[in-house]
C-alpha cells in the first residue's frame, strides 16, 4: 500500500496546520507562541468548520472557539484543554489515545522534498500524488511503513521542509529528488484510528493539550506522521499517527 493518495489527502490538506506548522520541533522558547496560535480545522469536505484562538492571561489558558454558526466564544480557562474546549463546545471527544512514549534510535528516511510557506502548503498532496504515481522506492526500504516528516522551521520566513517517504537503511543511495532526515530520542506517539480528515483536530489535541502539559516538554526535531500498513491510501481510513520529540 503506498501513502495517501493526493484525493484521500486533500480531505485533510486544509486543517493539518493553523497560521504555523504545528508538526514543528517546538522548543521552550516559541512554545508561547505556540499556546498562543490560531488553528483553522476544516471539515471533510475542506469548508471552514472550526477555528481556535488560544492564547493566555497571567497563568490561565483561554480558548475562544468559533463555529460554523459564527459564534465565538469563550469556553474554558485556567486548566481546561483545547480537548475539553471542543467537548463543551460542539461535543466532539478526544481523537487521540494517550501517547507512547519511546526513545529511538537513529532512524532515517528518504523520499521526496519540498519546501513550503503557509501560502504553497495546500501542494503537499500535490507531493503525495507525484511521490506515489512515480513509484520509485529506495532499496531496502521498509515496505509497507509510510512517512511525512516536517523539518527545518523557519520562524522568520514561515517555512518548512516536507518530506514524504519511508524508513531507508542507514547507507544507500537515492533516487533523483530524494532527501533524507533522520529522528532520534524520545518522542511521543500518539494513534488514533481516525480518518485522514481528523488529522487537523489531531494535531490540536497534541499542541494545544498535551505539549501544554509539564511531562511533554518540546524539543527541537522533526515531527512525524506515520501511516501504518492499515492505513488505506486512497480512502484515508485505518488510522495514523503523529509523533513529535520532547525532552526525556
Amino acid at each position: 500500500m503506498n501513502g495517501p493518495t493526493q484525493g484521500a489527502w486533500a480531505a485533510a490538506a486544509n486543517h493539518c496546520w493553523g497560521d504555523k506548522p504545528l508538526g514543528r520541533g517546538a522548543t521552550d522558547q516559541n512554545r508561547h507562541t505556540v499556546s498562543q496560535g490560531r488553528r483553522v480545522f476544516c471539515d471533510k469536505g475542506g469548508g471552514p468548520a472550526i477555528v481556535i484562538k488560544t492564547g493566555r492571561r497571567g497563568a490561565d489558558i483561554i480558548h475562544r472557539i468559533k463555529g460554523p454558526d459564527g459564534v465565538d466564544t469563550p469556553v474554558c480557562r485556567a486548566r481546561n484543554t483545547v480537548a475539553d474546549a471542543l467537548t463543551q463546545r460542539f461535543n466532539m471527544a478526544p481523537i487521540l489515545t494517550p501517547p507512547r512514549i519511546v526513545t529511538l534510535p537513529i532512524r532515517p528516511f528518504a523520499g521526496p522534498v519540498q519546501r513550503y510557506d503557509m501560502q504553497t502548503r495546500a501542494a503537499i498532496p500535490a507531493q503525495w500524488g507525484a511521490y506515489n504515481e512515480a513509484d520509485i522506492r529506495v532499496a531496502g526500504a521498509m515496505p509497507d511503513d509510510y512517512y511525512g516528516l516536517v523539518f527545518n522551521y523557519s520562524e522568520d520566513g514561515g517555512t518548512f521542509d516536507y518530506l514524504c517517504g519511508q524508513e531507508v537503511p542507514a547507507q544507500t543511495s537515492l533516487p533523483p529528488g530524494f532527501g533524507t532526515v533522520a529522528i532520534s530520542g524520545t518522542y511521543a506517539m500518539f494513534a488514533t484510528t481516525g480518518h485522514i480528515s481528523t488529522m487537523g483536530a489531531a494535531w490540536g489535541e497534541v499542541y494545544g493539550d498535551w505539549l501544554t502539559r509539564p511531562d511533554f516538554r518540546p524539543r527541537p526535531g522533526p515531527s512525524v506522521e506515520y501511516y501504518p500498513p492499515a492505513f488505506d491510501g486512497m480512502t484515508g481510513d485505518g488510522g495514523y499517527e503523529i509523533w513529535v520529540a520532547i525532552q526525556a
